[in-house]
């Protein structure tokens, strides 16, 4: 079976500084995507680093394309060394869940 994946990171900001989506905004992203699962999408995976909501979706009917783009990689260099290495913790940890997540869906292995 063939499956596109879309990837989007959006950066929502939050109450209090770069810490983390409202549940409130969480919870109306989830019941959104799942409004279009069956319809425009296959599936979604949602989490967040930080303020930054990841949607990862499997749309419907569409199949061997992608586009890649970058919105803040001119930013890194901004940030210290310590802030760097926090921040690559939490990709790492975000990556480990969301391979974890694509195993368990397309693979069905646990």
């Amino acid at each position: 079976m063939k499956v596109t994946l879309s990837a989007i990171k959006a950066d929502v900001g939050s109450i209090g500084g770069h810490t983390r989506p409202s549940d409130k905004m969480m919870e109306i992203v989830k019941e959104r995507l799942a409004a279009e699962k069956g319809r425009l999408l296959i599936d979604f995976y949602i989490d967040y680093t930080g303020d930054d909501i990841r949607l990862i979706m499997s749309p419907k009917g569409i199949f061997g394309a992608f586009r890649l783009q970058s919105s803040g990689g001119e930013k890194q260099e901004m940030r210290s060394p310590a802030e760097t290495r926090e921040r690559m913790d939490l990709y790492r940890k975000e990556m480990a869940d969301f391979t974890a997540f694509l195993i368990k869906k397309f693979l069905h292995q646990t």
